[in-house]
């Protein structure tokens, strides 16, 4: 007598970047057929999304228990990530799996770029957390910046791109754990790969749209303090998804009118004293 499985999903997201997702738009289900299995990914955002398959307690399945699959889903896509079979078809046979997702894809060696400044450089601000700050700014999040801004300055774009990801639906920020997934953001597709991240803007502060075309400069949102935040700020990096490790940001330099760029430091107002030259790069990108 043929058995029917006992397919247990543990079906969650584990984001290796503290994006605040809807996991209705990016989702693995399990399509069966009496016998077998397909992992199938649905990525409604316009952003690529890499995402993995991890499967356990395999009894009578061709699969071995671990991960199944790392891919990239590009954006407004659908793609099978694996597939899992009865191995004897007179007996019961059963797995649990989960998933995780996160935004954006491979980019081996991202190509130098120099970034404007993602606020009117007339206005300098101060650089609450710089790189490889105590608070947050460590490991996958070594390369962040933090820009201590009153709530509701207008944020702009530091590169062109198109805009894959926007949340604006979260209302308040604290520091304790509740709020790690909270913050409202716009993520930006660069030509290259890499994604732009500009986090904790204020409640339905959104200016874009997903998938709409930006040009460096194009305002994105009015800053806030949601998710996990103390104060007022706008969060920016620039990262990548490899396939086989986590998400992490990358190092960038802001345009000051040089060949090389320049790198805020921790606890100064930015841009400095070569305000003219940052002002004249950023109208020129």
């Amino acid at each position: 007598m043929l058995m029917r499985a006992l397919c247990r999903a543990i079906v969650f997201c584990l984001l290796a970047a503290p994006v605040a997702a809807s996991t209705t738009r990016v989702r693995v289900v399990a399509e069966k057929v009496p016998g077998s299995a397909s992992f199938v990914a649905h990525n409604d955002t316009a952003c690529p999304v890499v995402i993995t398959v991890d499967i356990s307690s395999v009894s009578n399945a061709t699969a071995r228990a671990g991960r199944l699959a790392a891919q990239v889903v590009g954006p407004h896509s659908t793609r099978v990530l694996a597939r899992i079979q009865r191995a004897n078809p007179r007996l019961a046979w059963s797995y649990y799996w989960k998933y995780a997702f996160v935004f954006g894809q491979p980019v081996p060696s991202p190509a130098p770029y120099l970034y404007r400044f993602p606020f009117d450089p007339s206005h300098p601000r101060r650089l609450s957390q710089g790189n490889g700050g105590t608070f947050t700014h460590y490991g996958p999040e070594q390369y962040a910046f933090d820009f201590a801004m009153p709530e509701g300055t207008l944020v702009v774009a530091a590169r062109a791109g198109r805009v894959g990801y926007v949340v604006d639906e979260f209302s308040q920020g604290g520091t304790t754990a509740y709020f790690k997934d909270k913050a409202n953001e716009v993520l930006i597709v660069h030509s290259d790969g890499t994604l732009g991240r500009y986090a904790h803007i204020r409640h339905h502060g959104a200016l874009v749209r997903e998938g709409q075309e930006v040009a460096a400069g194009t305002p994105l949102a009015y800053s806030g303090s949601t998710g996990f935040s103390s104060l007022p700020h706008l969060h920016f990096d620039v990262r990548v998804a490899p396939l086989h490790a986590e998400g992490h940001t990358v190092p960038l330099r802001f345009a000051d009118g040089t060949r090389t760029g320049l790198l805020p430091t921790q606890g100064r107002d930015w841009p400095g004293g070569g305000r003219a030259q940052v002002i004249a790069a950023a109208r020129r990108r």
